[in-house]
Parts: C-alpha cells; structure tokens; sequence
C-alpha cells in the first residue's frame, strides 16, 4: 500500500507492519480502517467505538488523531 506522509513525500506499507491502534494487533487485515488523513492511523472495524460492522466502501475514514487535530 502507498500512503502520503504529512510531508507530501508517498512512502510504501506493508499490511503485515500495519497495527491497530486500539488492541495494537496486527490481525485481521480485512477489517482493519486505514486513515484517510495520514499514514499510520489504523484500526479494526471491531475496535472502534462504537463497532462498525464493515468496512465503508464510499466514505473516507479518519483515526482518532487527525479528528482531533482537525
């Protein structure tokens, strides 16, 4: 997967070095949210809260962090 660093500069991620930030497991990478405001927010579809039942296939997503900082 490529992903945009806040510096602009496009940088590779394998899945298998992708964790979720909730549990910090790396598993089940069929429902793990990646971030659509930067690169390293993840999280499995069952960790959030509340729990969501799928991935969102025409929505962006957005960890804790980048909404925080808005």
């Amino acid at each position: 997967m490529v992903v945009t660093g806040d510096d602009g500069e496009e940088k590779v991620i394998k899945m298998e070095d992708v964790v979720c930030s909730e549990c910090g497991k790396g598993t089940d990478d069929d429902l793990m949210l990646l971030c659509d405001g930067c690169p390293d927010g993840a999280t499995h579809t069952y960790c959030c809260d509340p729990p969501r039942d799928q991935i969102p296939e025409d929505e962006d997503w957005f960890c804790k962090e980048c909404i925080r900082l808005g």
